[in-house]
């Protein structure tokens, strides 16, 4: 009898383990949903898209014209140069360069390549809505966060968490309207 308990016991607290488990694996996959409205006067009241907005000196929309990787100090970065379509907040040419952590020096004896989990991407001819902080070597990201993909779903414009970080998290790249 008392090992009939003991299994019994133990199937509950393997079932309480499992359960704890996949709690938190959904807690974690939840992503909040903000949406830009087409004039760009509504923001949605995430507390994500708030942080970004307030720790952002400049937000712009834009096209990727090319990228290069630079070195600033012992961190290698990829340097993107970005058309402003529109400028949100902030002032801004009509050019400007964004550093994104991570990038490739094939000039090296021994090519090098630093990356960071979770960074975001950027490639050439690709519509950007960007979230950047002025720095003393040029503009930088707004965390990693900081960047979203402009695209066209079936005729409707609409912003997208960068692809990569999507399929590194598990999930599906999720489009709001913007």
């Amino acid at each position: 009898m008392k090992k009939l308990l003991l299994i019994a016991g133990g199937f509950l607290l393997l079932a309480a383990a499992i359960s704890g488990v996949w709690a938190t694996l959904a807690t974690n996959r939840q992503q909040t949903t903000q949406v830009i409205e087409a004039d760009g006067s509504d923001w949605a009241s995430g507390p994500a898209l708030q942080y970004l907005t307030q720790q952002s000196e400049l937000i712009i929309t834009g096209r990727c014209l090319g990228t290069h990787s630079i070195w600033i100090g012992r961190e290698l970065f990829t340097a993107a140069t970005i058309e402003v379509g529109k400028t949100i907040k902030g002032d801004s040419s009509s050019r400007l360069t964004v550093n994104f952590p991570g990038g490739v020096d094939i000039e090296r004896k021994v090519p090098v390549r630093m990356s960071y989990p979770d960074a975001p991407s950027i490639h050439t001819g690709e519509n950007v809505l960007l979230f950047a902080k002025q720095t003393p070597d040029g503009y930088a990201l707004t965390g990693f966060d900081g960047k979203f993909s402009i695209v066209n779903d079936r005729g409707q414009t609409m912003v997208s968490r960068d692809p990569a970080r999507a399929s590194l998290q598990g999930g599906t790249p999720r489009a709001v309207p913007l």
